[in-house]
């Protein structure tokens, strides 16, 4: 691989875009109901004129799960607190050498690591 390219650089993939990322963050960070995002996504031309890749919240999440690293193994772990035992919370984490290894080994990443 001699650095050269034939195009610009997706740095938003595996989404279309940084319009499609942004609305995939908006939905998992602000916790919006699966019903709600669906509904949103069936308004005709709603897909269509925000450029999404996906079309319905199982659409997006199947690309969210997708997304991992390319080294280490993600381990999940549900918690339960005695002060809200019905509340489950997920505990995802890694190697964290493993993670910056991957990181630091990912030419793609290579201009924008600063240490």
């Amino acid at each position: 691989m001699d650095g050269s390219s034939t195009g610009p650089v997706n740095v938003y993939a595996l989404f279309a875009s940084k319009m499609d990322w942004q609305v995939a963050e908006w939905v998992v960070k602000d916790n919006i109901g699966h019903n709600s995002f669906d509904c949103l996504l069936q308004i005709p031309g709603v897909v269509q004129k925000l450029g999404l890749s996906y079309h319905n919240i199982q659409a997006l999440h199947k690309t969210v799960d997708s997304i991992h690293p390319k080294a280490g193994d993600w381990k999940v772990h549900c918690l339960r607190f005695k002060d809200q035992p019905d509340q489950e919370f997920i505990l995802w984490h890694c190697n964290v050498i493993d993670m910056v290894k991957s990181l630091w080994g990912d030419p793609l990443l290579a201009k924008h690591l600063v240490y």
